[in-house]
């Protein structure tokens, strides 16, 4: 009976570990070749990213940040399937401190959404990788949501949410776009974007291409944009197309990126 119990108890504590993961450090989670804060920095995952963890090594690990102590131990991920962050692994271990289950998270989400009487008809869109991201977007000092969601049979859109303010919305910046009638265009889904990150507060944006691409030093002065705080940026690693949004002047404002 108590070697059936310990086998259901590694059984159970496996299938907690070796599953989809998510990302929660809002600032990203390190990837080290050997699972240990001295080993040899390979990567780094961004805060909503999904993984796969494939081994528990038993190595435990406390730090603190920001006043909480944080616990956890040092678990193999799979990286085969994330080669923009480190092309030349296929594993590499991170601090389990940073990770939530997917179902964990997802449910808590939900939870949250559900309380924005605008999003109850949206469902998560999941199957992006990642489908959340985090950050103050609305320069008021609190960490808000950026998420993409969908309607039944509907286009992933993102909304956003103002925790702890009252801007909560969906994101449909106006692009810059300069048509035969000179007229804008409202950018309506943002399911093509498979990459969706934060910018951090203090980056310098613009607008790299006209023409042709252009560098930071070839753009005037006046085309630059400060951000005062984080702004997120969206684009389609195939087709080279995507662009940065960010709040301006009460409304968010789009900058195309090729």
């Amino acid at each position: 009976m108590r070697k059936l119990i310990a086998i259901l108890i590694v059984l159970f504590f496996t299938q907690i570990i070796l599953g989809q993961e998510i990302v929660i450090a809002e600032n990203g989670l390190n990837v080290r070749l050997e699972p240990n804060s001295k080993s040899k920095k390979i990567g780094k995952l961004h805060c909503g990213v999904k993984i796969k963890v494939t081994e528990r090594t038993g190595k435990l690990l406390s730090l603190k940040d920001n006043g909480e102590i944080i616990n956890g131990e040092w678990v193999k991920i799979d990286l085969e399937n994330f080669p923009m962050f480190v092309p030349e692994f296929k594993a590499g271990y991170v601090f389990n401190g940073y990770l939530k289950s997917e179902k964990e998270f997802s449910l808590d989400l939900e939870k949250h959404i559900l309380k924005y009487e605008k999003f109850k008809d949206y469902q998560i869109a999941k199957s992006s990788n990642p489908f959340f991201i985090t950050g103050d977007f609305f320069g008021d000092g609190t960490v808000d949501f950026a998420i993409k969601v969908f309607k039944e049979k509907g286009n992933v859109v993102i909304i956003i949410m103002d925790i702890g303010g009252d801007k909560s919305q969906f994101l449909k910046p106006i692009e810059n776009y300069n048509s035969d009638d000179n007229s804008n265009r409202e950018i309506e889904e943002f399911g093509w974007a498979d990459i969706f990150e934060k910018v951090n507060s203090g980056t310098i944006l613009w607008s790299n291409y006209t023409d042709d691409f252009r560098s930071l030093e070839e753009v005037p002065s006046s085309e630059k944009v400060v951000l005062n705080y984080d702004a997120i940026y969206v684009h389609a690693s195939e087709s080279c197309g995507g662009g940065f949004i960010y709040w301006k002047d009460e409304v968010f404002n789009w900058l195309q990126q090729e």
